[in-house]
């Protein structure tokens, strides 16, 4: 029952976006369709991250698992720029110096391009080799058989689908 909750929001965010978006792009009908079209395809990626494990081909449920993950992710940022956008043009309507049809226009190119930026930047960053910081803290109580013990703390590493065992070690 999740699954499917969280298909039919999907389904609605992706909906309201292109509702959103779309119309205000001036775009001729088969760009409208191209537009429409990676939107459903977005929509059908995202269960990626939760299904790829259950494929019996690696490489495919890699695949899968990464296409998700970057279709769920750009549909989040997609969600979050028009909302912002959504304020703007609000305040557009209530008298922004300057045409309220450029705004929207303008506005409704740059959501999906600021959406496509973060989600590059995101993976960027995901891909880069984790950092390792050496920190001494001076105890001056410390016992002398525990003097030169090591701790290690692992965090924020997301470790899954993705990400695998190697990019750990």
């Amino acid at each position: 029952m999740f699954f499917i909750n969280s298909i039919i929001l999907l389904a609605l965010v992706s909906g309201y976006i292109g509702v959103r978006l779309l119309p205000a792009l001036a775009l001729d009908a088969t760009q409208l369709a191209a537009g429409a079209l990676v939107l459903c395809l977005s929509l059908l990626l995202a269960p990626g991250t939760v299904f790829a494990r259950r494929l019996r081909r690696p490489w495919l449920a890699r695949v899968w698992a990464w296409g998700g993950s970057l279709a769920l992710g750009w549909i989040s940022f997609l969600l979050l720029l028009t909302l912002l956008r959504e304020i703007v043009l609000a305040i557009a309507t209530l008298g922004w110096p300057g045409d309220a049809a450029t705004v929207q226009s303008l506005s409704a190119m740059a959501v999906p391009a600021l959406a496509a930026l973060a989600v590059l930047v995101g993976l960027v960053m995901v891909l880069q080799v984790p950092r390792i910081r050496d920190v001494r803290i001076p105890l001056p109580e410390l016992p002398t058989d525990l003097e030169g013990f090591t701790i290690v703390q692992i965090s924020d590493l997301h470790v899954g689908n993705t990400l695998r065992r190697g990019y750990v070690e």
